[in-house]
């Protein structure tokens, strides 16, 4: 994740003879709710071979001041308070830190010493980005995330704490608080009451009790998933993964209906991806007869193809930074058009996608990883689909990666 300011401007009218501040480059900025989005597991604090030597920093080298100077990030601070939790949770008990992710009782304290302290802020554990940390719910709201108390999905860094309780969603946190051993607490539904206030209600309720023991299935395999615990990431959940895809977001199409036949699929890519089996590829050419589609002008330098995905339909893309426009030769009549947006790679802020002159997206920002896709009703009436990309005078990224046209009857 690269958000750190990358220029200096100078404050006075000396120029380079005077004080200078750190300023962002372009559309640079610190947050966009990126920083701290993600969870650091207590095994990556513990080296593998040595014992008694914690992790308190990450580990960087530079050859600027003014580089480091700019990249101070708040993961730096939060590791080194975390690893002094550790430690004095080590040396109060005299384990070794590397037992400490399998013994909750042990990782309860660690996570108590870092959010009930009696001055100072409470660690940001769980990436609630909108959870104030001086806020009175917060540690409830913390330690229910952190025990997987609460509805989450892998991606959420929202808790919406004004957001009104639903009975549904209440329902939700009784049941995986009594599924995960705990005795529930009995929750009044009002229509007014706030997800916050909730929080503190289960969490007022079950913090008193006991942790719930975990059943191991054997001394080296909690999970008995045949993944030893000191390689498995998930080492009380079987398997090595727990990510799943949301299919609303995942780059890829959805299963086609049943009967229904495909007019178009076009795979926006770079010269050296692979072609999905009934999808043709689109390189950035311009408009072709023979082939019955194309852009107004050549983008073949725009494309990209990422290495970090295998499924061609996610790792390639056609781009502009302004505005671009591709057309495909139809016979008049209703379709359906189905598309996606964004990048297997990188962040993509500023996307703006227009078809048949309606606009489908705007300021349409996608995480690395994340895609936007559409579905939308046209009806040609000039004989061909027209796609337009970017907008005049954009200077961000509009990343297309497929599209597919289904017939409307």
């Amino acid at each position: 994740m690269d958000f750190h300011p990358t220029r200096r401007a100078w404050t006075t009218d000396q120029g380079a003879r005077g004080p200078w501040e750190a300023v962002f480059r372009g559309n640079r900025r610190f947050g966009r709710g990126g920083t701290g989005r993600s969870v650091f597991p207590l095994r990556a604090l513990v080296p593998q071979g040595v014992h008694g030597l914690l992790a308190a920093q990450k580990n960087l080298g530079y050859t600027s001041i003014v580089g480091s100077s700019c990249r101070l990030h708040d993961q730096s601070i939060h590791a080194g308070q975390a690893s002094g939790a550790v430690a004095a949770v080590s040396l109060r008990h005299q384990v070794d830190p590397a037992g400490l992710p399998f013994q909750r009782q042990h990782l309860a304290e660690i996570w108590t010493g870092l959010l009930e302290m009696k001055a100072g802020a409470p660690l940001v554990i769980w990436p609630y980005a909108d959870v104030d940390p001086y806020d009175q719910n917060f540690v409830a709201i913390q330690q229910l995330a952190l025990r997987r108390l609460l509805p989450l999905k892998a991606v959420e860094t929202s808790f919406r704490p004004d957001q009104p309780a639903t009975s549904a969603w209440i329902s939700a946190v009784v049941a995986t608080v009594k599924e995960a051993g705990y005795k529930p607490p009995q929750i009044a539904v009002t229509r007014t009451e706030k997800r916050r206030n909730i929080a503190r209600i289960v969490w007022n309720h079950i913090q008193s009790q006991p942790l719930p023991a975990r059943k191991r299935q054997s001394k080296t395999d909690a999970d008995g998933d045949g993944i030893p615990d000191t390689a498995d990431p998930l080492p009380f959940t079987a398997g090595w993964k727990s990510w799943k895809r949301d299919p609303a977001n995942d780059g890829l199409p959805d299963p086609l209906p049943a009967g229904a036949k495909v007019v178009r699929a076009i795979n926006f890519t770079a010269k050296t991806g692979n072609t999905p089996a009934g999808f043709i590829n689109d390189t950035g050419g311009r408009f072709n007869t023979k082939t019955g589609f194309g852009w107004q002008r050549d983008l073949t330098a725009s494309t990209r193809l990422r290495a970090v995905d295998n499924n061609s339909l996610r790792s390639g893309f056609v781009f502009t930074r302004s505005h671009d426009v591709w057309e495909c030769a139809l016979p008049n009549g209703r379709y359906w058009i189905e598309l996606s947006v964004g990048d297997a790679d990188h962040e993509q802020f500023g996307q703006n996608v227009t078809l048949e002159g309606q606009p489908v997206h705007r300021d349409l920002t996608t995480a690395s990883g994340f895609f936007a896709e559409k579905r939308l009703a046209v009806e040609i009436q000039d004989g061909k689909l027209t796609l337009e990309i970017g907008l005049k005078g954009s200077k961000t990224n509009t990343c297309i990666n497929w599209l597919r046209i289904l017939p409307n009857p």
